[in-house]
């Protein structure tokens, strides 16, 4: 006896071994011969196409749910709360099947599933023209009376055209070789000890900070992982901050507390830099939220979209996955952009993370609009990335970026990296972002041989400067320990004010 189905089945072996499925009748037949010790005849059992009921089928309505979905043609259709397990043969209907458990013990607390209300999510991006053949798929809405998907949501939007000019490019340029420069200056003071802990540095990846922080407004909240100083100095922040905080130094973005991991910026809207794998993820989703529930509930602000990045190698944490969800089902425009440099702690992408090749349908399966885009070309990448932005923004609506890239330096400054080949970062150094931005401004000739020299001699003596102020600013005095632990301490809880309450604080005696 087993079952299937949500029916008992009678195995019965023989000639050959018979699957029948276990009805009113077929029982009947099976205690009576029981009875009268007559052997079973599987003959007597009625046939397997009398006993198993129609399939029940909504009239003009597509096939309820496709296990196996291609990503690259096709839309899958997905039961708007679960999809329904492969055994089923019924699937869930409006009215459900007598024998289908699962439908009668989940109906009373799944009304959309009682009410046969299902949802249509695409597949696909967004991005316009791109080297994949996922980007020539589009998501449409569902043929259905209710609403729109939110998938389809967010599609609705035709992008706007976004011109590039001249001085935005020379800008980028300059904030470019601005972190490239900063970075190498990065290295030799970790070497000369005068930077401890982790250090993560952001060479080969420029384009990706400039170009999408270039893409948002001022005051649109972004949030990081540790590889961070690119994003803070693409963002606003002085290298002087910077310098001085990866010193340890008093008059560091965040006094010294930090380090170069932990990047602060409240005024440019820069909230971290955050150590953990991951953990950004959520803050991102609720910066997003937060700014909704002022401009929904409170009636205060405008719309805003909060820029979440994270690595290639954070992609399978758990917390990542909860973020992607959350802000789907509660329409959160937050857009989570994977740097993908192909490598994570030590390791490639392909060693650690299943269907490495098409990262976006990590995003399409919680019906996010997704798309790639390379990483390398800061006009490309703007390009894509701005109707994007726009789109989430008007929308409320999350999206995913593969931001395609290439870190020529380690994991980190300890980092021996043993995982690649040097003609695999020579060959990446040949694509170099930096380099090709100043190709196509010396090709239209918006910029010199001289003007590019003494650009580079401007930024060496800027990156210089905040070399000498981080090491002649002070190192933060032993009372800030104390000090930022509480966004709006009560005055008994700092032993370092100028009032005498936190003498009559227990936890201090």
């Amino acid at each position: 006896m087993a079952c299937r189905n949500g029916l008992p089945f009678l195995r019965v072996f023989g000639q050959h071994a018979t699957l029948y499925p276990m009805t009113r009748r077929s029982i009947g037949i099976l205690r009576r011969a029981t009875r009268r010790g007559d052997p079973l005849n599987p003959n007597q059992l009625p046939p397997l196409t009398t006993l198993l009921p129609p399939t029940p089928q909504p009239p003009n309505q597509p096939p309820i749910w496709t296990p196996f979905p291609d990503l690259n043609a096709g839309i899958p259709l997905q039961c708007a709360n679960r999809p329904r397990d492969l055994r089923d043969p019924f699937g869930p209907s409006q009215t459900g099947h007598p024998n289908d458990r699962y439908f009668r013990g989940r109906a009373s607390r799944c009304p959309e599933r009682k009410s046969g209300h299902f949802k249509q999510i695409g597949w696909g991006s967004q991005a316009g023209n791109h080297q994949s053949n996922r980007d020539e798929q589009r998501m449409t809405p569902a043929t259905t009376s209710h609403s729109e998907s939110k998938a389809a949501k967010s599609m609705t939007s035709q992008p706007k055209s976004f011109e590039i000019t001249t001085e935005m490019k020379l800008e980028w340029l300059r904030q470019m070789q601005l972190i490239r420069e900063f970075e190498n200056r990065t290295m030799q003071a970790y070497q000369q000890a005068k930077i401890g802990g982790f250090c993560h540095i952001y060479t080969g990846q420029e384009a990706c900070a400039v170009g999408t922080i270039a893409a948002v407004n001022a005051d649109d909240p972004v949030v990081t992982a540790y590889r961070d100083h690119g994003h803070a100095l693409a963002r606003g922040m002085t290298p002087e901050a910077c310098m001085a905080e990866m010193f340890g130094k008093i008059h560091g973005c965040a006094k010294g507390k930090g380090g170069s991991m932990h990047m602060f910026d409240k005024p440019n809207w820069l909230f971290g830099g955050h150590g953990i794998v991951g953990a950004q993820t959520p803050l991102g989703a609720g910066l997003a939220f937060a700014e909704k529930y002022k401009l929904e509930v409170m009636g205060e602000g405008k719309k805003k979209v909060s820029l979440t990045y994270l690595g290639d190698g954070a992609i399978d944490q758990g917390a990542f996955h909860e973020a992607l969800n959350y802000s789907s089902v509660h329409d959160i425009p937050v857009i989570f952009i994977i740097e993908n440099n192909g490598y994570s702690m030590g390791t490639s992408i392909h060693r650690h993370s299943a269907n490495a090749d098409n990262l976006i349908s990590r995003g399409q399966s919680y019906g996010i609009n997704s798309v790639e885009i390379d990483g390398l070309d800061i006009c490309d990448l703007y390009t894509e990335f701005k109707p994007f932005v726009e789109q989430c923004r008007e929308n409320s609506r999350p999206g995913f970026v593969d931001l395609k890239t290439y870190r020529y330096q380690g994991h980190s400054m300890s980092d021996p990296q043993k995982y690649r080949t040097k003609d695999e970062v020579e060959e990446y150094k040949e694509k170099d972002s930096i380099a090709r931005l100043l190709g196509q401004l010396m090709d239209s000739g918006d910029m010199t041989e001289d003007s590019w020299k003494a650009m580079q001699k401007e930024i060496k003596e800027q990156v210089r400067a905040a070399m000498k102020f981080a090491e002649e600013s002070p190192a933060p005095e032993s009372s800030e320990l104390f000090t930022d632990v509480y966004a709006n301490p009560e005055k008994n809880l700092s032993p370092t004010a100028t009032y005498t309450h936190g003498l009559n604080n227990p936890l201090l005696k």
